[in-house]
């Protein structure tokens, strides 16, 4: 991936905000930069995209590069819907040229979408729950964070409030698809494969060979009468007598549908290829493609019907009942964001705590010289008594700065009141913009 992408048409864009987010969020905020759909086409995301096999190297462009300081909690989330890229605490113009030299592009296209704080969570848990998905509920989506969660920890970029904000979420996200029903019917794959069930059953090429063709392969074997073709770069890796690409143009000359599901930053299905398809051919061609970046080359699909990944997500978005979900990702939500948040006031938190131990044992000592001699168990007695005192009066306000959603915001006034050091972050300084 080299950082010497042409750029693409309609140059440097500006990002929508969510919620009047400003634009240099400080430490310790939660952000994140969104290319999905339906805001962004599959055309402009697919420059973005990441594939699993090139998440490492992605990582590796990230932390050779010396004109930007890397956040040191960063996360790539690239799937066939959508590219994300979620931190702490960096301003918006450090998360976009993150975003230009992972994917190795120049410019960034329109629609992207920039959240911070709560938001963040609210969303990736909805985006792990299968909620923005064509599919509501669907199951590829948590494994694809799943494995970005796990790419990001190898490259050592996951910290404790990411690696944390990922595992709740990926958790809330199982649950959360145990509450909607029929929430296992249904996947990118199955939407592809879906698009038999009003055809006569003919020939049927399926392009690919990695979990997408696969998935499409496994449902469309519940639909009968189809005689289907598996067509790979390496046929020895399929059972059951796959071919190479270098049949692929007569196949597509006998198919009656192909679905293409390949890793590649080229088109597979080139304009001279459809070319000589086409002639060779006396009826249309249904090409579906989930290929991200798109497996064919768009400039002239005459004698094809085509339908990409955004036609799918689009054209047959389910709507099923998801209250029950929505509430458990609501308090989750609220819960990890609280969490998270808070872990900024841990230095407020232990000063706080040595403060009331230090006070606590002068008073003991004080207590020990006019209480003249006392034996071993007195003195035990007298310790635990300071100690209990101590963990009894400081367990509202460390409930308070450890839990408490407005802990952060609220932090200044708290410090003034129990009379501590210096506040480690100035709600203010969210308001600072460019």
């Amino acid at each position: 991936m080299s950082q010497q992408s042409q750029p693409r048409r309609g140059g440097e864009a500006p990002l929508r905000h969510t919620s009047g987010a400003p634009h240099n969020p400080v430490p310790p905020v939660l952000v994140s930069l969104a290319y999905a759909h339906p805001a962004v086409p599959a055309d402009a995301r697919a420059p973005l995209a990441i594939s699993e096999s090139e998440l490492a190297a992605a990582y590796g462009q990230l932390a050779a590069c010396d004109n930007l300081v890397v956040p040191d909690e960063l996360v790539i989330v690239s799937t066939c819907l959508r590219h994300e890229v979620i931190a702490v605490g960096v301003r918006r113009d450090t998360l976009e040229q993150a975003v230009k030299i992972a994917s190795g592009v120049v410019d960034l296209p329109d629609g992207g979408e920039f959240r911070y704080g709560r938001a963040v969570v609210d969303h990736i848990f909805n985006v792990a729950a299968g909620l923005h998905s064509p599919v509501v509920g669907e199951a590829e989506v948590l494994g694809q964070v799943r494995r970005a969660h796990t790419a990001a920890r190898k490259a050592g970029r996951l910290g404790p409030m990411l690696d944390h904000l990922l595992r709740e979420a990926i958790r809330t996200g199982r649950e959360a698809r145990e509450l909607i029903p029929d929430a296992d019917t249904g996947s990118i794959a199955a939407l592809a494969a879906d698009q038999l069930l009003d055809r006569r059953p003919g020939r049927l090429a399926i392009v690919g060979a990695g979990r997408m063709a696969n998935a499409v392969c496994a449902r469309v074997e519940e639909v009968p009468g189809w005689d289907m073709v598996r067509i790979t770069r390496r046929p020895e890796r399929v059972p059951e007598g796959a071919l190479g690409f270098d049949a692929l143009e007569d196949e597509l000359v006998k198919a009656d549908v192909a679905v293409t599901a390949v890793t590649s930053h080229e088109p597979l299905l080139t304009h001279d290829l459809l070319g000589r398809v086409r002639e060779r051919r006396d009826s249309k061609l249904l090409l579906v493609d989930v290929g991200m970046p798109a497996n064919v080359e768009h400039t002239d699909l005459a004698g094809f019907e085509y339908l990409g990944l955004d036609d799918l997500a689009e054209d047959h978005r389910h709507s099923r009942s998801v209250d029950e979900a929505r509430a458990l990702i609501d308090v989750r939500a609220y819960e990890v964001h609280a969490r998270i948040l808070n872990s900024a006031l841990t230095p407020m938190i232990l000063e706080l705590r040595r403060k009331a131990e230090r006070a606590a044992g002068e008073e003991l000592e004080r207590a020990l010289g006019r209480l003249g001699d006392v034996d071993a168990r007195q003195h035990a007695i007298l310790e635990q008594m300071a100690r209990t005192l101590t963990n009894r009066l400081l367990h509202d306000p460390l409930e308070y700065l450890s839990s408490h959603p407005e802990a952060v915001s609220q932090s200044k006034t708290a410090r003034d009141i129990l009379g501590i050091g210096q506040c480690p972050y100035d709600p203010t300084s969210l308001e600072q913009s460019d």
